[in-house]
């Protein structure tokens, strides 16, 4: 419950401070159980605070993968074709 604060002077009516309109967080997955743990963030946190009159949902994967051996070609191919009919905003691989 907000907390009410005294009114400014001059005014009878508590003034309520304003609530915040806007969450958002970044979490790294475990890879080890990465699906498990990305179903128990959407369950956890995503479906809960959707069910807020008016919200608007934005989830966003972001995902970096570094290979001491690099991609091979056949890989580079998979992933790009994949992530093209996925609808992946950005998809590359670069040399580091």
């Amino acid at each position: 419950e907000p907390k009410i604060v005294d009114p400014p002077p001059g005014t009878d009516d508590p003034v309520e401070p304003a609530l915040p309109k806007r969450f958002f967080g970044t979490i790294e997955l475990n890879q080890d159980r990465m699906a498990r743990h990305a179903d128990q963030v959407i369950a956890e946190v995503v479906e809960r605070i959707a069910t807020v009159d008016g919200a608007q949902v934005k989830v966003s994967i972001q995902i970096e993968v570094d290979s001491p051996d690099g991609f091979d070609d056949t890989t580079q191919r998979t992933i790009q074709e994949n992530a093209g009919t996925l609808g992946f905003e950005q998809a590359s691989f670069e040399e580091r």
